[in-house]
């Protein structure tokens, strides 16, 4: 039985608590496609190589030239294994690469693998023995990479059907075999792929999931252990993600849809844990206006081992783009979130959230409105080919420049009341620091605050706002140097948050 939630968003802003800011590194340094993973030490480490600790405090941070890296694992000894791609260091075609580093980020040693056509590694696991299993994309097809501790193949084996498959995630099972996730494509529809391999790469079984009853796309994005078995979440259209609980022969035991009215889902962000209670929490990334492709909301939604959901929230404001790229669950039952950011200033960083556990910032947060439906899963095998495959491997050091960290920014969290509105007004914008407030509000206050801060989050100004019937305009000169500035406005329990410039 699958169930469908909605969860619709009218978004207005609130500060931030301590708990919740932004980390940034070079612009040049960050790829919008980033991932992360948890690791050993209670942290994160982003595939852009900067490690944080549990708090969002970052420990170090590393940058390699000409390296497309796109998927990072931490092996026993805390060590870390990246892939991606690279055309750099002699390599030509753009091929899938092999980087190690020490738990310091220290450069251990790096492998391209360079096969006939221009490929991608997009998931890396460590296996049993210590070393490593690659999923590629070459082309319509998946290669699987086995490597050994230094990244020398032990073996590489290709998989082809007629109208091809593609992988984006790979995890390793208790048996020493592999599941992968991706796409299955046929003549009318792409559908999600679930493919388990033994050991040694041979096929053990394939599958292809659908969630629609019509001839819409779905693509698998990303695969966890859970227990007794797995948690698949998928991607239909640009509208709705899937969460399939499966056991460890990829029968489907239960699958939640989450949909957002009026929003629409960015491409390949969407992650899914199993948590402490046995239940799921997904987090990703929606467009609040379908026409705004720019600015994006990170949200999280927790599901209990029923498939209920428990809450739904979602992070972000109107000027602000996020991308989510991991989450945690904590030994409190808290929850850590990890993503990607762009500030309307154009600086682009990576973005550290912690929430207690329901979900709930320190600061003013509600839960989105949801409502459930059901339909059939579709679930068919399919059948691949597989065969060994060539590849010639490539040593390189690629060229080590170090990160830096540049600053840290108050995160502004976007939440709902449903039926509340507080609009607010700053012209002219772009100004000289001589500007007018206008507020417009349902709210039955007569008063408001207003606060004007600096992008670091300082508060440098604080004075009453006076509303009548639902309005109020505000003049002021205030003497602030030329720069970015964020203007917040409390009525009630509303509170409005515009940037503006100062020239």
């Amino acid at each position: 039985m699958k169930k469908l939630f909605a969860f619709i968003a009218l978004f207005i802003t609130v500060h931030c608590s301590a708990q919740s800011f932004y980390k940034f590194t070079s612009p040049a340094k960050i790829q919008t496609s980033i991932s992360a993973i948890p690791t050993y030490d209670g942290g994160f480490i982003t595939s852009n190589m900067v490690k944080f600790d549990g708090i969002g405090n970052t420990q170090w941070s590393k940058y390699y030239l000409y390296l497309q890296s796109t998927r990072i694992c931490q092996a026993y000894d805390s060590s870390y294994a990246y892939t991606g791609s690279t055309n750099s260091y002699g390599v030509g075609t753009p091929s899938p690469i092999f980087v190690r580093t020490s738990k310091n980020g220290s450069f251990l040693g790096a492998k391209a693998y360079i096969s006939s056509n221009a490929t991608i590694g997009v998931s890396i696991k460590q296996t049993v023995d210590s070393g490593y299993i690659i999923a590629v994309n070459d082309s319509n097809n998946i290669i699987l990479i086995k490597t050994n501790k230094l990244g020398d193949t032990t073996w590489v084996k290709k998989y082809t059907t007629t109208n091809g498959i593609n992988a984006t995630d790979i995890i390793t099972t208790k048996d020493t075999g592999y599941v992968i996730t991706g796409v299955s494509k046929s003549a009318t529809q792409r559908k999600t792929l679930l493919y388990k391999v033994n050991s040694t790469g041979n096929t053990v079984w394939a599958k292809d999931l659908s969630s629609s009853t019509t001839n819409e796309n779905e693509s698998g994005v990303h695969l966890a252990v859970s227990t007794g078995g797995y948690i698949l979440t998928s991607q239909i259209e640009d509208r709705i993600a899937s969460i399939y609980k499966l056991d460890t022969n990829g029968t489907v035991v239960s699958v939640n849809l989450i949909s957002t009215a009026g929003s629409v889902f960015r491409t390949q962000s969407i992650y899914s844990i199993g948590t402490n209670d046995g239940g799921t929490a997904t987090v990703g990334s929606v467009f609040p206006n379908p026409a705004d492709t720019i600015n994006s909301l990170l949200f999280a939604v927790k599901t209990n081992a029923a498939g209920t959901v428990n809450w739904c929230k979602a992070y972000g404001n109107a000027n602000t783009s996020l991308i989510l790229s991991c989450i945690k669950q904590n030994s409190n039952s808290s929850y850590s979130l990890l993503g990607h950011t762009k500030l309307p200033t154009s600086e682009d960083g990576i973005v550290f959230i912690n929430t207690d556990s329901n979900g709930k910032l320190n600061c003013q947060d509600t839960l989105f409105a949801t409502s459930s439906g059901s339909t059939t899963p579709n679930l068919s095998n399919i059948n691949i080919t597989t065969s060994n495959h060539t590849l010639t491997v490539h040593n390189f050091a690629p060229t080590d420049t170090a990160g830096t960290i540049s600053k840290i920014i108050c995160f502004p969290v976007s939440v709902n009341n449903k039926n509340e509105i507080l609009t607010s007004t700053i012209y002219p914008n772009p100004n000289n620091g001589s500007f007018t407030i206008k507020v417009v509000t349902n709210h039955s206050a007569t008063s408001g605050i207003i606060e004007i801060s600096n992008i670091q989050g300082q508060i440098l100004q604080r004075k009453q706002l006076i509303i009548h019937n639902g309005v109020a305009e505000y003049e002021t000169k205030e003497v602030l140097c030329p720069g970015t500035y964020y203007l917040s406005i409390q009525a009630g329990n509303e509170r409005s948050v515009k940037i503006f410039t100062v020239q």
